[in-house]
């Protein structure tokens, strides 16, 4: 018996929606941070584990393949051994966090990484097959990612070829998507023909009821007309839509034709034109990333330029205010040297006129009459401080 399933298909198969549906019956996808978050191409959510998500986008890039463009099934089976360990710790976590509730594991890469995840499914997962008219996932994806139709057609067609490798035989439950859209009461089977798959436990946790409600016809948005499926599909993808057409909803042994379990080369070629385009896509947006981290850089350069621009100019406005104050030092310096020169003149000049007087004073003192005139100059000196005593002893007297 099984833990939980595991819905398979093409992208924008319908997948997300059947999700839900298991979703709200009593299955667990994964704790809210681990889910994908909604989007405008899926509005009401993913339903879609993004630990998964990771895990299954490493693994592809490692063997050479992409979400639409599958790895080779031996480079898948080679793999195992190392990523086949990855992917088992993943639903391991996702069965801890469920604490006995059943899972729904949810990722349409899987379909095309089935031969290397097909041992894990068969351990505990029943798969559930959503089926959907090529043509409208091709739409879809043209709506979404503005893809060529041709593309979207050769997408489904290597998808489901690769499913179908793995599914030859096995019990699986079919979803027809339209059919699911219409019939309120399909929803409900679908949800307790898989839950008859599960471990007795966890069956008991599962309300196929619930799943009613789940789905809202609103969002079947991309829908083909009379006769569009003869001018769009290919001969061998007429054939492979017409075989999954007519597939009975809920369980059932699938029995494939062994010319639709390998991709051909037409569709292998419709696919690679896109594989080139995201490699293009790829290296222009590294070629953008290198060009902005130049742009930052010179940017960076410019500022640094400019800073420093600044700087110099501010250094030459400092040299000039430096220059003013050593003009006006040395405007300074020349009037003082000029008012030394005038007090020096000035000096000389009178220094001349002393040494004059001193000349004329010792020719006078040298004369005859400074000679005869001198008792009377002593008489008078002695008369002069008589005077001054006599003063000087009166003012005595009165104080």
């Amino acid at each position: 018996m099984r833990s939980g399933v595991v819905v398979l298909g093409m992208g924008r198969s319908g997948t997300s929606a059947v999700t839900r549906m298991f979703a709200r019956s009593g299955f667990f996808v994964g704790s809210p941070d681990d889910l994908m978050p909604a989007t405008g191409a899926n509005p009401v959510g993913h339903w879609e584990n993004l630990r998964i998500w990771r895990s299954n986008e490493r693994i592809l890039e490692e063997l050479g393949g992409s979400w639409f463009d599958p790895p080779a099934v031996d480079a898948q089976l080679k793999a195992q051994a190392w990523a086949r360990v990855t992917l088992m710790e993943e639903v391991d976590l996702i069965l801890e966090q469920a604490a006995g509730a059943p899972i729904a594991v949810k990722d349409p890469r899987i379909g095309v990484m089935l031969p290397l995840w097909w041992p894990l499914i068969a351990d505990c997962l029943h798969p559930v097959l959503v089926i959907r008219d090529p043509l409208e996932i091709a739409l879809s994806l043209a709506r979404r990612d503005g893809t060529p139709v041709a593309f979207g057609l050769a997408a489904w067609e290597l998808h489901m070829t690769t499913l179908f490798s793995c599914l030859n035989g096995a019990i699986v439950t079919v979803v027809p998507y339209a059919c699911l859209l219409e019939d309120l009461g399909l929803r409900e089977m679908v949800v307790e023909r898989a839950a008859a798959h599960l471990d007795a436990d966890r069956r008991t946790r599962v309300r196929p009821a619930d799943a009613v409600a789940a789905l809202e016809r609103r969002f079947h948005r991309n829908q083909a007309g009379p006769g569009e499926h003869e001018a769009y599909l290919t001969r061998r993808q007429l054939d492979l839509w017409h075989l999954l057409s007519v597939l009975p909803p809920g369980d059932g042994s699938i029995s494939i034709p062994e010319a639709f379990r390998a991709p051909s080369a037409c569709a292998r070629a419709g696919v690679s034109g896109e594989t080139e385009r995201q490699q293009l896509l790829a290296a222009s947006a590294a070629e953008r990333a290198d060009l902005a981290e130049v742009r930052t850089g010179l940017a960076a350069e410019q500022q640094r330029v400019q800073t420093l621009s600044e700087e110099v100019a501010t250094g030459q406005r400092r040299v000039e205010a430096l220059s003013e104050e050593i003009a006006d030092e040395r405007r300074g310096v020349q009037a003082l040297s000029e008012k030394a020169a005038s007090e020096g003149e000035r000096a000389d000049v009178a220094i001349a006129a002393c040494q004059q007087s001193e000349r004329r004073l010792a020719a006078v003192r040298g004369s005859l009459s400074w000679r005869v005139t001198a008792p009377a100059r002593a008489a008078r000196r002695g008369e002069l401080w008589a005077a001054l005593r006599r003063l000087d002893s009166k003012s005595s007297h009165r104080d």
